[in-house]
């Protein structure tokens, strides 16, 4: 593929070094050669790069257009809060998103694939603050196995060097994503400083959180594994309160003070059954790993 291009491109009689690279989370190749030509002429490079993806395309025989629209409709069926929150789904998908003349304008591949406008999205946000988020759920879960896992958040730029854009993970946010579909997505400021926030997408729900309705960020960032764990059972509040909606049904709600460790655990238990054996697991063994963890196996 890569020589299909580079010859499309006008370099086909020209000497070509092209090798594999995996300093991102896409393996890919790069593609090395001269822009002068066997006559010494300098071969033409204009919109070399939207060229390249117009080949390469057409190789895969792939219609980004269409592409577009299946990811457009994709990221749709989310239920987010923000303007904001709709772009980062797009965003993930590897579109770059501007806003201009109210609205969201997407590009991929060197060109522009289509855009929709504020005022539609505004309509969807308005639908989506009508729908329960089990925004309760998912705290107990983070809140469950933090105890678990360290939330010491590595950076993908950690010994070695790498143009691709800045990521943090922990122990906790990777087994979450691997066992319920939780991507937590880190905000942070330039000069490599430590993130000041966070979103959590739940792609199982097909729902965006705000990281600061669900924890926060300094809770899900430590580590309160092992001995650590023993110091939050005695000064660990602020955290969540049970309080009663006007249908009588338990959530929970962050608040000013952190209720007890033990008072917690209480009010979450009947979340873990429903949660992870009818939700998320459905294997049967929920009951069976509540009881271990209840006798500290």
């Amino acid at each position: 593929i890569a020589l299909e291009i580079m010859q499309q491109l006008g370099y086909a009689e020209n000497p070509i070094l092209i090798y594999e690279h995996h300093d991102t989370s896409n393996n890919h190749i790069h593609i090395v050669s001269s822009r002068v030509g066997v006559n010494g002429k300098k071969i033409k490079d204009n919109f070399e790069g939207k060229r390249a993806n117009h080949y390469l395309n057409a190789i895969l025989n792939r219609d980004p257009h269409q592409e577009f629209n299946r990811h457009l409709s994709a990221s749709l069926t989310y239920q987010f809060r923000t303007h904001a929150q709709f772009a980062l789904l797009m965003e993930l998908n590897g579109y770059k998103v501007k806003k201009a003349d109210g609205q969201f304008l997407f590009f991929k591949h060197g060109e522009k694939q289509g855009c929709i406008s504020l005022s539609d999205l505004d309509k969807k946000i308005k639908i989506n603050e009508t729908r329960k988020n089990n925004s309760a759920q998912v705290k107990a879960l983070i809140y469950k196995y933090r105890h678990h896992y360290s939330g010491i958040l590595r950076s993908n730029h950690e010994d070695k060097f790498t143009r691709e854009s800045k990521k943090y993970e922990s122990d906790l946010t990777r087994f979450l994503k691997q066992k319920f579909g939780f991507e937590f997505i880190f905000f942070s400021g330039k000069d490599n400083q430590m993130p000041y926030g966070y979103v959590l997408i739940d792609h199982n729900r097909r729902v965006v959180y705000k990281g600061s309705e669900l924890m926060a960020l300094k809770m899900l960032i430590a580590d309160t594994t092992n001995k650590e764990r023993a110091s939050i059972n005695t000064v660990s509040r602020n955290e969540y309160i049970k309080q009663k909606d006007v249908n009588s049904k338990e959530e929970m709600q962050p608040e000013d003070e952190y209720k007890m460790e033990v008072q917690l655990g209480k009010i979450l238990d009947d979340f873990f059954e429903e949660i992870e054996r009818t939700n998320y697991l459905g294997d049967g063994r929920t009951k069976k790993r509540r009881n271990r963890m209840r006798r500290g196996i």
